[in-house]
């Protein structure tokens, strides 16, 4: 998860999640002009990428099942689906509120989230699957 983490274009210091009860998790960033990506994401009105939406929801998670399941790691299995509706722009706070469940039958954890504004408007739904990581043994390749 830590290389993961590094490559990501969203920077940690914009960042904090908190767990409440088993299942559920709140993230917030703080989403700022001067940040790189924003400059080129139609230039004459900055709107925060959408896939860095989903990027916030998928550490959250993830910080989310560590807490969860100690000594267990999880990667992204699926995007199940995901609904932008209305823009989070520079000046805008994310507010991200999740809740997720393991699916027994299939052995991963499912995730749903609510992405708001700071203002309270919806800005996105989305629905990820997350899979155990799996060991690979060095020897045995």
């Amino acid at each position: 998860m830590a290389a993961a983490a590094k490559a990501s274009p969203i920077p940690l210091r914009r960042f904090a999640v908190r767990t409440g009860r088993q299942g559920e998790f709140e993230a917030e960033r703080a989403i700022v002009a001067d940040d790189p990506y924003q400059c080129g994401h139609y230039p004459d009105y900055s709107i925060y990428p959408g896939v860095f939406i989903v990027e916030n929801v998928v550490r959250a998670a993830l910080a989310a099942l560590a807490d969860a399941f100690p000594g267990r790691a999880w990667r992204l299995h699926c995007l199940r689906s995901g609904r932008f509706t209305a823009p989070v722009r520079p000046g805008d706070r994310l507010l991200v509120h999740g809740t997720f469940t393991m699916d027994e039958q299939i052995g991963r954890i499912r995730v749903r989230a609510r992405c708001l504004r700071g203002d309270g408007v919806a800005a996105a739904t989305v629905r990820l699957t997350f899979a155990p990581e799996e060991v690979v043994d060095a020897d045995a390749q």
